[in-house]
């Protein structure tokens, strides 16, 4: 069974000016424990994609299945628990005025699960933060430390699987090598399944088994990363994107890493 199946996706948004197709007839599958990625420039419908699965859009035409249940404009409650969401800025994501501690309480009570001191001090230990921090304030915590928080909080409700927009755009580059280490850890760890948006091919290519390309809309063509190292990729935009990328050729695709031996960033576009 699949973790997401999205068929036939469409989404227009409306205004005075006339009606602007956003996402234009995508089909696509993410099998359960794979990460597949989304990638293009931006405006290209990714985000959006994303957004119809998590409920932030409805109105949209087309299937959406989360493990085999289809999904309608209003998600039940568990298929709310059941996906959860790291969005691109961490420090837009956080409530300025709450603590870390009562920012993670917040999903606790809404699903009225309990034990929420444990579960909120286990789920701390697991993205490598320390207990002292759940009584700081987001701007007392740097960039990298709130998005270990963004994504603490996602691991809360125990999903099955991880919506994760553009989840180290707004880092530093050190910085980003930590947290995708991290993503790689918890997923493996947790049998979890990823949906990743991202624009940098560097990042697509270190976490994504099958990666799909999208141009005003449109999914224009989906391979696994094998394809993309053999340059097997056949639509001459997936072409542009890799010349643009500096990707001359892949011959194998380095492990992001941080300081602590777990390799180094990449480099050279890639």
């Amino acid at each position: 069974m699949s973790a997401i199946e999205i068929n036939s996706l469409r989404m227009v948004f409306h205004d005075n000016s006339g009606d602007h197709v956003a996402v234009d007839n995508v089909s696509f599958t993410v099998e359960k424990g794979d990460v597949f990625g989304l990638m293009g420039e931006s405006g290209c419908g990714k985000t959006t994609i994303l957004r119809c699965i998590c409920g932030l859009l409805d109105n949209w035409t087309g299937e959406i299945k989360l493990e085999g249940s289809p999904v309608k404009n209003q998600r039940s409650k568990d298929q709310r628990r059941r996906i959860q969401v790291v969005f691109q800025d961490p420090f837009g994501s956080l409530h300025p005025r709450r603590t870390i501690y009562n920012t993670l309480r917040d999903p606790l009570r809404i699903h009225k699960v309990g034990d929420e001191r444990n579960r909120i001090e286990m789920a701390i230990a697991d993205v490598g933060l320390e207990k002292r921090l759940l009584y700081r304030y987001p701007h007392q915590l740097s960039g990298g430390q709130r998005q270990r928080v963004s994504i603490a909080r996602a691991l809360l409700l125990e999903p099955e699987i991880l919506l994760l927009d553009e989840p180290t755009s707004a880092l530093d580059v050190s910085v980003q090598a930590e947290i995708l280490n991290l993503l790689c850890d918890i997923r493996e760890k947790r049998n979890l399944s990823y949906l990743l948006v991202s624009h940098d091919l560097a990042v697509i290519a270190h976490m994504c088994n099958r990666i799909g390309v999208m141009c005003e809309g449109k999914l224009l063509e989906d391979f696994t990363v094998d394809d993309l190292r053999h340059h097997r990729c056949t639509h001459p935009y997936t072409e542009q994107l890799l010349k643009a990328s500096m990707v001359e050729p892949i011959s194998a695709c380095p492990v992001l890493s941080d300081q602590e031996g777990k390799g180094t960033p990449l480099e050279d576009g890639l």
